[in-house]
């Protein structure tokens, strides 16, 4: 009814594409992103690997395998890509972060305590972490080997539910709950899906953007 008319511009897996170029999402939604020269990197957590496809959408390489060691998944759920092409991979299966070289290999590999929402990779190495609302630490920074740069804190006392932190309308995911700034600055879902900050590179709060709102106990129909 709106006039729109669709063409295809770009394709990457489906049925006609060879074996090793196919993928399937297990849990959760499919993420997908790209570097600075239009490689698209495709999250294909049912197969426990990334998919590499260049511009034209032909298949490149695979990064990752099935395991729970380094460069390993059980269940790999966000990932996240910076301009050269540099790939980390966070899995729920095993709390494990692993960030790949451009070629694929494995650069550094670690085990964090605290549930992850979300991942952004700089391009200097540098790795921003989003946690859930069970963490007292919204997000935290590490260098290119794995040492913490900086913590930010959550102001809030009480505690929120375990989606809080990833902004969503309805069922479907809207928003990541951490993204890229301008002059090396991160904006992030705090404490509540109402309130996003922005954090300077060196982990300060220079603002947050927040609207009051109150829970609304919700009635659920009964079966029938």
């Amino acid at each position: 009814k709106g006039g729109y008319r669709f063409s295809e511009t770009f394709l990457a897996g489906g049925p006609g594409a060879p074996e090793e170029a196919q993928f399937f999402e297990r849990l959760g939604p499919v993420a997908v992103d790209a570097d600075a020269t239009g490689n698209l990197y495709v999250l294909d957590n049912g197969n426990y690997r990334v998919q590499v496809f260049n511009s034209s959408g032909k298949f490149v390489r695979s990064l990752g395998a099935e395991g729970e060691g380094p460069g390993e998944f059980k269940l790999p759920m966000f990932m996240a890509v910076n301009a050269s092409g540099m790939v980390a991979v966070q899995d729920i299966g095993t709390r494990r972060v692993t960030i790949f070289n451009p070629d694929g290999k494995v650069r550094n590999d670690q085990i964090l305590g605290d549930r992850v929402q979300g991942l952004l990779l700089r391009d200097d190495g540098t790795l921003i972490v989003a946690y859930d609302t069970d963490s007292p630490v919204a997000q935290e920074a590490f260098d290119a080997s794995g040492k913490t740069i900086w913590k930010l804190k959550i102001r809030e006392d009480k505690p929120g539910g375990r989606n809080d932190r990833v902004v969503k309308v309805g069922p479907g995911l809207v928003a990541p709950a951490v993204a890229s700034g301008q002059a090396g600055t991160v904006f992030g879902v705090l404490a509540d899906a109402y309130s996003v900050g922005q954090v300077s590179p060196a982990g300060q709060l220079l603002m947050d953007f927040t609207r009051p709102y109150e829970r609304q106990k919700a009635t659920l129909p009964k079966r029938g």
